[in-house]
């Protein structure tokens, strides 16, 4: 299969979504007592896989491969606390932000109220 289509097109036809987790991460992606991954990034990535249709496939490279990023094909999406940063968006692509704390929120992020019960986050 090429390396040249594109991510969701490759896990279409491949049927398999790579997705990059640590095996130290806390709650979030760990070895469980079976010596198996387990944590609320794993559940979040077998959700998706799940939803595509597909199976998920979970490698362990090292943080600091993650976060280079040009993976090249080597995974389709990685789970993890990364906090986007206006540098970090240059190398990687951040389209949903689905753990955030509040106090990290006020410190790092714009937040505009466009309309009644709605809120904007603008990475600034």
């Amino acid at each position: 299969m090429s390396d040249q289509l594109a991510p969701l097109d490759r896990v279409l036809a491949t049927k398999t979504l790579t997705v990059a987790v640590g095996t130290d991460w806390g709650k979030m992606s760990f070895l469980n007592d079976k010596h198996e991954l387990d944590g609320s990034d794993v559940d979040i990535a077998n959700a998706i896989a799940k939803y595509l249709g597909v199976k998920a496939k979970f490698v362990t490279p090292a943080w600091v491969f993650i976060t280079a990023g040009e993976w090249e094909g080597r995974w389709d999406m990685a789970m993890g606390q990364l906090t986007p940063t206006k540098a970090r968006a240059e190398k990687l692509s951040f389209p949903v932000v689905s753990c955030l704390s509040w106090l990290h929120l006020l410190r790092s992020w714009s937040l505009r109220s466009t309309r009644r019960g709605s809120l904007e986050v603008v990475l600034i």
